[in-house]
């Protein structure tokens, strides 16, 4: 991510309480009833869910996988959460708990990667490439969440991206497969945002089944799991 000044750069922790109605909610992960809870003092309702995906580092990976070498990167404890409420347009409002840049707005009939700022490039960016397959993205109300560190190699931007199109492939009922969602992160990350075709590494956490290590040889595209310690068990 770029090192301007950006939503993202200073956190404001969520404190509030869960409002009455977000019981119902998976409060599995610490903060997600309140992440609920202030989208719903932030939007006026409940958002339809809370999706979340973590950041990442590589054993192997730095500057291999654009030159069709081996990668090799498993998931940290760090994760990007988005609250997501579909709206009945083609509005999308954005908001983000990290600094006082307010709420960003954009319309999905005219998404223009030239005029989107900051953070926000990269759920945007994701809603642009599931259009260009084809897939009728609803407007939205998103609210960001992240304890990804910034600038330190951990994906943070990827995190956002992943999670985006995990809320979207619910929401839509579009069904893609896990590595049919790395592929558009990966074009939203391209072709949108304008980053680097080094992506690989950074996405296969939309793909991940278990919080395991996965390898991928970028040459052939095939992707391979490996248990972490604390996951051999079961294996």
């Amino acid at each position: 991510m770029s090192a301007s000044p950006d939503p993202l750069t200073a956190r404001t922790p969520l404190t509030k309480p869960a409002e009455p109605g977000t019981e119902d909610l998976d409060t599995a992960q610490p903060g997600t009833a309140d992440l609920a809870a202030r989208f719903g003092q932030e939007f006026g309702r409940l958002p339809d869910g809370v999706w979340q995906a973590p950041g990442r580092v590589n054993l192997i990976g730095e500057h291999t996988d654009y030159n069709e070498g081996f990668v090799l990167p498993f998931a940290i404890d760090k994760t990007a959460r988005v609250a997501v409420g579909v709206r009945a347009d083609s509005t999308v409002r954005l908001l983000s708990t990290y600094g006082d840049h307010g709420m960003v707005t954009a319309d999905l009939g005219c998404l223009d990667a030239a005029s989107a700022k900051g953070w926000t490039k990269y759920p945007l960016g994701v809603m642009w490439a599931l259009q260009q397959q084809g897939i009728t993205v609803p407007g939205v109300d998103l609210l960001l969440d992240s304890n990804v560190p910034l600038g330190a190699g951990l994906s943070s931007s990827h995190a956002i991206e992943c999670a985006v199109i995990s809320a979207l492939n619910d929401l839509t009922g579009a069904g893609l497969e896990p590595e049919e969602m790395v592929l558009a992160t990966q074009r939203a990350e391209n072709d949108f945002v304008g980053a680097p075709p080094a992506s690989w590494t950074s996405q296969h956490r939309c793909a991940d089944p278990r919080g395991t290590r996965s390898s991928w040889t970028a040459a052939t595209r095939a992707l391979s799991w490996f248990p972490s310690r604390q996951n051999l068990q079961g294996w």
